[in-house]
Parts: C-alpha cells; sequence; structure tokens
C-alpha cells in the first residue's frame, strides 16, 4: 500500500478535507545544475569567510607566532629562512580558499546534474516519487 493510499484512509476516517496527490516522475537538469551551482556558490562564500575569520583569530591569538617559535626550537640545527606566518599569509589562504570553492562549485554542479539524470532514468520505470497532501 503506498503512503497516497494510507493518506487517504486515513482522511475519510477524519474531517472532510481535499486531497492531492502530485507525481514527480522528471527533473529538469539544467534547472538542478543551476541550482547546484547556485548553492555550491553560496557555500564557497561562506567557506572563504569562515576561513578569513578563522585565520583573522589565529593571527591575532599569536598562533603562528608561537608555530614559528617551536619549528625553530625544533630544527634549531637548519637555518631554513622561512616562517609560517609568512608561507601562510592572509593572501595565499584567501586564494586558496576561493580556489578550492570555486572548484566545489563545479563540482557540486556537475555532481547535481549527473544525480538529476540518474532519477530520470529511475523514475520513468517506476513511475517517480508520489507525494499526497491533504487540505483541511
Amino acid at each position: 500500500m503506498s503512503l497516497a493510499e494510507k493518506l487517504a484512509r486515513k482522511s475519510s476516517d477524519g474531517p472532510a478535507g481535499k486531497q492531492v496527490r502530485l507525481k514527480f516522475v522528471d527533473m529538469n537538469v539544467w534547472s538542478v545544475a543551476k541550482v547546484s551551482l547556485l548553492l555550491g556558490l553560496t557555500l564557497g562564500v561562506v567557506t572563504t569567510l569562515c576561513t578569513l575569520i578563522l585565520w583573522l583569530v589565529l593571527n591575532q591569538a599569536g598562533a603562528f607566532d608561537q608555530l614559528d617559535a617551536l619549528l625553530a626550537g625544533t630544527f634549531s640545527g637548519s637555518t631554513t629562512g622561512s616562517s609560517v606566518k609568512t608561507s601562510l599569509g592572509l593572501g595565499p589562504v584567501l586564494i586558496f580558499s576561493i580556489a578550492l570553492s570555486v572548484v566545489g562549485a563545479i563540482a557540486g554542479s556537475a555532481l547535481g546534474a549527473i544525480v538529476a539524470v540518474f532519477y530520470n532514468l529511475s523514475a520513468k520505470p517506476t513511475g517517480g516519487l508520489v507525494i499526497g497532501f491533504i487540505n483541511r
């Protein structure tokens, strides 16, 4: 027995209401790709802002200076001349975060389109999803 039939049986027992059954049998692949891209870009902006805030907090707390002191004490014999603070500066970290966000948005868009294609292929033989609503 399907969910729509169970809802119809319950609605006949209670107060009268209009029942609507919707069949979800097709997804527009291009629309799903666009929405996935927008969600991926939004997630990318949030990731970049969180990266910026985290870097600023770590910089104000002195975590990079402490890490430089720890590495200088550990590797006292070698003189590398580079520090964690210069290699993990704000610019390189933000550029990496933005690049990672763009790649994630494009991959999410492609993945959304692939999922839509697979849903369309599986919905044809199975009849898709049936969603029932009751207006009371």
